[in-house]
């Protein structure tokens, strides 16, 4: 990784242009995804909706887009836990089961079901779409004992207001990051060239005089 980022930074100072191409790129991408988390942060209430899952997925069905909400009480199932990289997934209820939802803890390797909390789940709820819920069983599920006509939803425990605002300012950041690349390496590469020319100077300073450099008998 060092190798990688020392190589991109002698070919943006050697060639300030694509440096100034990729800081464009840079900015384009999160600015978009800034203004994305932007408006994401406006359409959520500033506290989340305290519903039922049922009450909640239906919500999310009649509004075609994601809610933030405080569902319970909920339904656990501890058999179905899944470790997935630096995150755990798990399923949980109600006691209608009209619909079943996964649960997603960033940063938890040892959440065990005793951590579940039954009272309420905090998070940004969606719909699963059909692909996403094929890939259940791949993904070490087993929903065999739910009906097939649940509504399957997703709720997301780390994502929310403050995490949409978070995603506002790295992006305001990563923009100006992204369009200061350019003036900046064409002024490490023009201070290494005049740096260059006065090392140049001070070895052979016939050059500085206009003079050929040969002694004269």
């Amino acid at each position: 990784m060092h190798a990688l980022t020392s190589l991109a930074t002698k070919l943006f100072i050697a060639s300030p242009w694509i440096a100034g191409v990729f800081g464009l790129a840079v900015a384009l991408l999160f600015g978009y995804f800034g203004v994305s988390s932007w408006q994401a942060m406006q359409r959520m209430p500033e506290q989340p909706q305290s519903l039922s899952l049922t009450a909640a997925a239906q919500a999310v069905k009649a509004e075609s887009e994601d809610q933030w909400v405080s569902i319970g009480p909920l339904i656990w199932d501890c058999s179905n836990i899944v470790q997935e990289g630096d995150r755990t997934s798990a399923v949980f209820s109600d006691a209608s089961r009209s619909a079943i939802g996964v649960a997603v803890f960033s940063g938890t390797r040892d959440l065990s079901c005793g951590d579940l909390d039954p009272v309420a789940a905090t998070g940004v709820l969606r719909l699963m779409g059909e692909g996403e819920v094929a890939r259940l069983d791949d993904r070490g599920f087993d929903l065999a004992r739910y009906s097939p006509d649940a509504t399957r939803v997703a709720l997301c425990t780390f994502c929310g207001r403050g995490n949409s605002r978070l995603g506002v300012v790295l992006s305001a950041v990563m923009v100006v990051i992204g369009l200061s690349l350019y003036p900046l390496c064409l002024y490490e590469n023009r201070r290494r060239a005049r740096k260059q020319r006065a090392l140049l100077g001070e070895r052979e300073p016939w050059r500085q005089s206009g003079g050929t450099g040969k002694t004269l008998l």
